[in-house]
């Protein structure tokens, strides 16, 4: 699954590089997800094809969430590539709305501790990890703040990791 990360933004920077007059935009931003019901950061960049259609690609690191009482605390961890195709469907010079779609990678893993129980030993420890690739749809607006745009996305991904994720951020353009 690296290859595949690695060759998609390998193809963006390619294509950001072969059409040097189109629109670049560079981005960070945190985002909560539905599932995993922590904070994100958000990393990620656009290239406008033409007026209507613009691709996005991101990478959302979620913060660990640990659950548990004291004797038995378990941490998990969440992290989506996305890609995604945004429809403008609306626009004016100082913001934008648009409707997207595209696949999402998500992996999540789940650690959990090694507990003494005298008379028995230890038991349990270990850590699992699996990874799933979905659909994202949603929706996303910007508004022109002169230095940057600001962003806000909504989209929910459709997998068997099914989470609704809500971003928002500054977006540079190039």
């Amino acid at each position: 699954m690296k290859k595949i990360i690695l060759a998609a933004v390998a193809a963006f920077v390619l294509i950001s590089v072969q059409n040097s007059h189109a629109q670049i935009g560079l981005g960070a931003g945190l985002a909560y997800g539905t599932e995993i019901e922590t904070i994100g950061i958000q990393l990620g960049g656009t290239y406008l094809i033409n007026e209507n259609f613009r691709v996005a690609a991101d990478i959302i690191y979620f913060f660990p969430r640990t659950e548990g009482d004291s004797d038995f605390k378990f941490e998990t961890k969440w992290f989506e590539f996305n890609a995604n195709l945004h429809y403008i469907f609306f626009e004016d010079e100082s913001m934008n709305a648009y409707g997207l779609a595209g696949i999402n990678y998500t992996r999540l893993s789940l650690d959990s501790p090694t507990i003494n129980i005298p008379g028995v030993g230890p038991i349990g420890g270990g850590s699992f990890s699996e990874s799933e690739i979905g659909l994202n749809l949603g929706v996303g607006g910007m508004i022109d703040l002169d230095f940057a745009w600001l962003y806000g996305e909504v989209k929910y991904n459709v997998s068997d990791f099914d989470q609704l994720s809500i971003a928002v951020g500054l977006r540079f353009a190039l």
